[in-house]
């Protein structure tokens, strides 16, 4: 565990060079985290690439659309996703909010014979939903809104 505060300068390093949007338990507001969680339409190659020019890296897991590394003088570990213009709600959903919250909405969609994950909403004939934004996904499932420091359904 770690203290966000410690990582403060890394994170707006990371979100305004390398064009990163931070999510996860930075967006949550956490005091403490594992790691840190960041959202991106860029290429990872080149982003890790610009990255590499600036720090020491250990690579765990480079795809094309999911890069995991350890920044070695920092001792953290960095995952970044890639989004699209199709997915980018869907998958700031599925990071910026918590796992239980996650599991809820999901559970929730599926007795609606709807099916939520990070690609998006689909009805019971898996008819991708349109949701104009993060709230409208709230809606669609009949979720009160709620923001990602908030936490889970139950609180």
């Amino acid at each position: 565990m770690f203290h966000r505060k410690d990582f403060d300068n890394i994170i707006t390093l990371f979100k305004n060079k390398y064009h990163l949007r931070p999510t996860g338990s930075v967006i949550r507001k956490e005091d403490k985290i594992n790691d840190l969680d960041f959202l991106t339409y860029k290429s990872l190659d080149k982003i890790l690439d610009k990255i590499n020019k600036d720090f020491q890296t250990v690579i765990i897991s480079n795809g094309s659309k999911f890069l995991h590394f350890k920044l070695y003088d920092y001792d953290i570990e960095v995952n970044i996703w890639k989004m699209n213009k199709d997915n980018h709600l869907f998958m700031k959903l599925s990071h910026d909010y918590d796992k239980q919250l996650q599991i809820s909405m999901r559970r929730i969609a599926k007795n609606m014979n709807y099916k939520l994950n990070n690609n998006g909403l689909y009805d019971e004939n898996r008819t991708l939903i349109d949701v104009k934004n993060i709230k409208d996904i709230f809606k669609k499932i009949g979720v009160k809104f709620r923001k990602p420091e908030e936490g889970h359904l139950s609180n």
